[in-house]
C-alpha cells in the first residue's frame, strides 16, 4: 500500500525536483521538510547522482564539517567547511543542507556574503549541481540565496490526513516592482516611475507529499558532538554507516 500511495502522491513533486537547480524548502514546523529532502535524496541517488548532506540521510555522503568559534556565543559549533564546498569539483551531485540560515543568515547579507558565495550559487546550474536548502523561516535566509534559488517548496499541515503534507511549489524570480505612489518631477520623463527589484514567487502548482515511506531514511536528532570527526578530505564517509551502527546498537 505504501508503494501505491508513494507513486500516487509523490510523482508530481519529482517533476519539480528535476527542473530545479537550487531550491529552498521551508514551511511550518514539523511538517516534513527533512523528510522531503530525504525523498529527493533517494530520487537523485537512483538517477546516478552523488548525494551529499550535512546530516544523516541514507545513500548520501557526509559533507566535511569543521568547528568554528562564535564570538557572540563564545562557543564552538560544527559548521560546513565552506572552503571544501566551494573548492571541490561537485559536478553532477545533489547537495542537501539542513538549517541553511546557519550558513547564509539574513543578518550577514551585506557583511558576510563574498564573491566565492556568488560563484558557488551561480555555477550550480552550469555544473549540474542540485542544491536543496532547508530553512525554518523564509526571512532567516540571506537575500542573495533567495535571488539565487529558482524554486521554493512551501510545506503546510494537511488538516485531514496526518501522513500527508501540503506542498505549494513556486518559481522564485527577481522582478521590478513599481512604486506607483511616487511621481517623477522631470517633465520630459513624466511617465517614468521608481522600481525596486524584489524576490517574488510565481506559483507553479500545489500537491501532496506522502511522507511515511521516507521516515527511516534520515535522522534530524543527530548531534556532531557525539560523532567522530567527519572531516575526510580524500575519501568522504557515507552516512549509511551511521544507520548501520544505529541498527546494531
Amino acid at each position: 500500500m505504501k508503494k501505491i500511495l508513494d507513486k500516487m502522491f509523490n510523482s508530481r513533486i519529482k517533476s519539480a525536483l528535476i527542473t530545479s537547480d537550487c531550491s529552498l524548502i521551508t514551511g511550518q514546523k514539523r511538517v516534513g521538510k527533512s523528510t522531503l529532502s530525504s525523498f529527493a535524496c533517494q530520487y537523485y541517488n537512483k538517477l546516478g547522482y552523488t548525494c551529499l548532506s550535512n546530516y544523516p540521510i541514507q545513500n548520501s555522503l557526509c559533507i566535511p564539517m569543521k568547528q568554528e568559534f562564535s564570538k557572540k556565543d563564545k562557543k564552538f559549533y560544527w559548521m560546513i567547511d565552506k572552503d571544501w564546498l566551494y573548492d571541490t569539483d561537485l559536478r553532477e551531485t545533489a547537495i542537501f543542507i539542513d538549517e541553511g540560515a546557519n550558513y547564509w543568515p539574513a543578518r550577514g547579507y551585506s557583511t558576510d556574503w563574498t564573491q566565492r558565495d556568488t560563484e558557488f550559487f551561480t555555477m550550480c546550474g552550469k555544473r549540474k549541481i542540485k542544491l536543496f536548502i532547508n530553512v525554518q523561516y523564509f526571512d532567516l535566509i540571506d537575500l542573495n540565496v533567495k535571488r539565487a534559488c529558482d524554486t521554493i517548496f512551501f510545506l503546510t499541515k494537511n488538516r485531514w490526513f496526518k501522513n500527508l503534507t501540503n506542498v505549494d511549489i513556486s518559481e522564485l524570480l527577481t522582478l521590478p516592482v513599481a512604486n506607483l505612489n511616487a511621481s517623477i518631477t522631470t517633465r520630459s520623463q513624466k511617465y517614468a516611475y521608481p522600481v525596486t527589484y524584489t524576490v517574488c514567487q510565481n506559483p507553479l502548482f500545489d500537491c501532496h507529499f506522502y511522507r511515511t515511506p521516507y521516515y527511516s531514511y534520515f535522522n534530524t536528532d543527530f548531534d556532531f558532538k557525539s560523532y567522530s570527526d567527519p572531516r575526510t578530505p580524500d575519501t568522504l564517509s557515507s552516512w549509511n554507516s551511521f544507520f548501520e551502527s544505529d541498527i546494531e546498537g
